[in-house]
């Protein structure tokens, strides 16, 4: 690459990965970092939310190049769009996390399952509901969101956090049931690839333990 010229990397990788990599780049290439939110099917349709980490004038550089792809925010320096898609991804995980176990409670409580979705709906996890419900109730999960892929991203967050010495205990669970989950699964298979069908079958294992240990005891 030339001086003058911009390299856009659009990945999911931490801001220390970024900097490493953009340091490596030849003196006068400007680095921007561009990471998403969406799938296959936004980019198809103009609709990924992308997380743009620039100077004001590289920004200005590449808005049109990234606009017909989504809409691209400008979020900050260099480095702070690849921080912020691990902030989106680690808010993704928790309410995915805390829609099952609230269905799972809504199971132990003895609620009606299509009543209890409908609910959730209107509740403060109702974007995850309304995007995820259909896939409960029919226990139907295709890969729009792997598993292995959501795993790397929550390491990836644990490594943020242990570099700043910060101690999420909610996040640290998350990661290890997501670890765990993983090892349950067959990654190749697009039926149980997937991050919430990853979350349920962890999940319904460890209630089905818990079960047993209770009447057992």
């Amino acid at each position: 690459m030339e001086p003058g010229q911009v390299w856009i990397d659009m990945s999911t990788i931490g801001p220390d990965e970024f900097g490493d990599a953009a340091a490596r780049l030849p003196d006068g290439v400007i680095a921007v970092d561009a990471p998403v939110r969406g799938s296959v099917p936004e980019a198809s349709a103009g609709r990924l939310q992308i997380y743009v980490g620039a100077s004001d004038s590289a920004f200005n550089l590449v808005q049109p190049l990234l606009s017909p792809l989504g809409q691209p925010r400008h979020v900050g320096p260099p480095g702070t769009g690849a921080a912020t898609k691990l902030v989106v991804n680690l808010s993704l995980v928790a309410s995915m996390v805390t829609f099952r176990e609230a269905t799972v409670l809504a199971d132990v409580l003895g609620l009606d399952r299509s009543t209890t979705l409908d609910v959730l709906a209107d509740s403060p996890i109702g974007a995850t509901v309304r995007a995820k419900g259909a896939n409960v109730q029919a226990s139907e999960y295709p890969a729009s969101f792997k598993l292995e892929l959501a795993t790397k991203d929550m390491l990836l967050v644990d490594r943020s956090l242990q570099k700043a010495g910060v101690e999420l205990p909610a996040t640290g669970a998350a990661s290890q049931w997501m670890e765990a989950a993983l090892a349950d699964v067959d990654r190749e298979d697009p039926s149980t690839s997937d991050l919430l069908h990853g979350i349920v079958v962890e999940l319904e294992k460890q209630a089905w333990m818990l079960s047993a240990e209770n009447r057992t005891a």
